[in-house]
């Protein structure tokens, strides 16, 4: 469970964490622990090879920004290609992805939240999952994109558009969907990190592990 760094709730000139410098963090934890030797003793190179990345809220942005290609507004999340292959799969909840979108859905968002991590500009579109290619290794790789509608914090609407950008992505590489892309917003009943004490959510991504 990799951390990184935060934004500041009161930011200064002086003082201040943007995106993508979260998503830096995690790229560069995977990064290493793929040159990693694990404890003495122990041996988990072959494991680093079937990597599946979790990520919640504001991490799926993150992961979403480091699986797919969005090099051309981020260029320092410029993800190896042997990560790229070690990544089997992606698990996404509640996810961020259109930023408009969200600031639309709940305006208090903008100015404690999402301006404070991605700078005080008019429209965040440049930034959203939603406008982000694949990359070579999209054949290798599949996605479980959930999000419950006891949610009050972030709208499905995010995981809707995110799974049917993810759809058009295998589509244009003529992959099936249904091989690489799962979605459900039915199975979670629970509020926005409470989906975690679900047992639905568990049997969800460990049945998804476990069928790769």
């Amino acid at each position: 469970m990799p951390n990184y760094r935060l934004t500041p709730k009161e930011p200064t000139p002086a003082n201040n964490i943007y995106h993508p410098s979260h998503a830096n963090d995690i790229l560069l934890f995977l990064t290493r622990i793929l040159v990693w030797d694990g404890p003495p003793g122990t041996d988990i190179q072959e494991a680093l090879k079937h990597i599946h990345l979790i990520g919640h809220s504001c991490s799926a942005h993150m992961i979403a920004s480091i699986v797919l290609d969005s090099t051309s507004i981020t260029p320092s999340l410029n993800t190896p290609t042997r990560l790229l292959d070690a990544i089997k799969g992606v698990i996404m909840s509640e996810g961020i992805f259109d930023l408009d979108q969200l600031v639309a859905c709940f305006p208090q968002y903008r100015e404690w939240f999402v301006a404070n991590a991605f700078g005080d500009i008019s429209k965040f579109s440049d930034f959203s999952a939603l406008n982000y290619s694949s990359r070579e290794h999209i054949d290798s790789t599949r996605w479980l994109i959930v999000h419950s509608k006891g949610d009050t914090l972030i709208d499905v609407g995010q995981s809707q558009s995110m799974y049917e950008h993810i759809s058009r992505l295998y589509l244009k590489q003529n992959l099936p969907i249904d091989k690489h892309v799962y979605f459900d917003i039915d199975g979670l009943k629970a509020e926005h990190n409470d989906i975690f004490k679900e047992d639905k959510y568990i049997e969800m991504v460990s049945s998804f592990i476990l069928s790769a």
